[in-house]
């Protein structure tokens, strides 16, 4: 009986430091530009190009998105600990930080 428990015991533990390494942030994915940064970005239409790019680069795929809702999920905490982090990870799951870029792509597609 004891070697059951033994077992049990182990794969729980490798679940659980699978579950934190996922939502801890550990990946070395780049840090997305701040929703009130995004939201009040200014269009200069002299450097569209670079500034197209930069845009660009900083879309939200469905995947971040979900991972940004477990982070929230699985560690609450973090709104009294981190509120910064946890209002990006709010932002990234709700879509609004995608609905402003597109909206600075939008006037950024205006320019001459």
């Amino acid at each position: 009986m004891s070697k059951m428990c033994r077992r049990t015991r182990e794969h729980c533990g490798l679940f659980a430091i699978t579950v934190i390494v996922f939502v801890s942030g550990c990946s070395v994915a780049p840090q997305k530009m701040g929703f009130d940064d995004l939201d009040t970005f200014v269009v200069d239409c002299s450097r569209k190009a670079e500034q197209l790019a930069f845009i660009s680069s900083q879309r939200t795929t469905r995947g971040e998105q979900v991972n940004a809702g477990l982070e929230n999920f699985f560690m609450p905490w973090r709104i009294v600990t981190n509120p910064d982090a946890y209002y990006m990870n709010a932002t990234l799951n709700s879509t609004r930080h995608e609905w402003v870029r597109q909206q600075v792509l939008y006037e950024l597609g205006r320019c001459p």
